[in-house]
């Protein structure tokens, strides 16, 4: 039995989880997602280098990246999660972003968004 079982979150994910917004894509998966978790752990802009996919094209297996937002874009998390049949079946640490790269990853899915001054 789960009762009484703590699930210990980091700061980063109790951050992110704190902020008002949440924008998610999908990205087909390329190679052992334990790879992917370790690139974009070196080197955040490596989503970037991820194939972009439509829900309904490959919905069996994809990666979830999910924003984390305020109304600013000041603070900006994102996760990633390997999801196979829609129930994830991995999970990465949530990362830290700015607005350059959320806005480069959402260009890739012909969304544009704008930073108001």
């Amino acid at each position: 039995m789960f009762f009484g079982k703590k699930i210990l979150k980091s700061e980063a994910q109790k951050a992110a989880e704190a902020l008002p917004f949440t924008k998610k894509v999908q990205f087909l998966p390329s190679g052992d997602f334990a790879e992917t978790k370790a690139a974009v752990s070196k080197d955040k802009g490596f989503i970037l280098t991820l194939e972009p996919v439509n829900y309904y094209a490959d919905k069996y297996r994809y990666i979830l990246c999910t924003f984390y937002y305020d109304e600013s874009y000041d603070t900006i998390y994102y996760s990633l999660e390997l999801c196979v049949n829609d129930r994830t079946a991995d999970r990465s640490e949530f990362f830290g972003a700015d607005f350059e790269l959320m806005r480069s990853v959402l260009r890739k899915f012909g969304q544009n968004i704008v930073k108001n001054a």
